[in-house]
């Protein structure tokens, strides 16, 4: 567990587990090793394009607690982001998610990158508004799943929804839009 904000300064492994306070790339690239990943309070973020996160097999859990506010993911439209989440397991197919239970204002979770940058798995954040912005060229992932309360689509990012590297095919049994 890190009591406090992780600050990446240089090329940084970081290992499962609990973050309070966050996870902040200033400069070099954070590899995510496979896991599960609990930030309680200040969520993820990237500060520009010397600001890099890669993980593979990756579930991001997104919190907060009395002393640690919550705070959504914020990736900067020139940074290179790669992340997928596992194939199988508890949380296969679940990339990102928002604590459902959150009970603030409107938070932004903001999925922006430049053209190298993929997001593969399901982001689940049902009270908050979804970015995907810079131009992330999703159409290098085999699928994205989008669950929010609003949903903002800027630049020329592709979504596909080739589910065969999951465990059972698609995860989706019925499509709905709700406005």
């Amino acid at each position: 567990m890190h009591p406090s904000q992780v600050v990446v300064n240089s090329d940084t492994t970081l290992f499962p587990g609990t973050c309070c306070g966050g996870i902040y790339v200033k400069k070099g690239t954070a590899t995510l090793s496979t896991g599960t990943y609990i930030l309680v309070g200040g969520g993820i973020g990237t500060q520009n394009s010397n600001s890099n996160i890669t993980g593979t097999g990756v579930f991001i859990y997104n919190t907060y607690s009395s002393s640690n506010s919550y705070a959504g993911i914020y990736c900067k439209a020139n940074s290179t982001i790669n992340l997928t989440a596992a194939a199988s397991g508890t949380y296969g197919g679940v990339l990102y998610m928002a604590d459902r239970n959150y009970t603030g204002s409107e938070p932004t979770e903001s999925f922006q990158g430049g053209p190298a940058s993929t997001f593969e798995g399901t982001i689940y954040a049902p009270k908050s508004l979804v970015q995907f912005a810079g131009n992330p060229s999703m159409s290098l992932s085999h699928y994205t799943i989008l669950v929010a309360y609003d949903i903002s689509l800027v630049g020329t990012g592709n979504i596909n929804n080739d589910y065969s590297v999951l465990t059972g095919g698609t995860p989706i049994q019925q499509v709905g839009m709700v406005e």
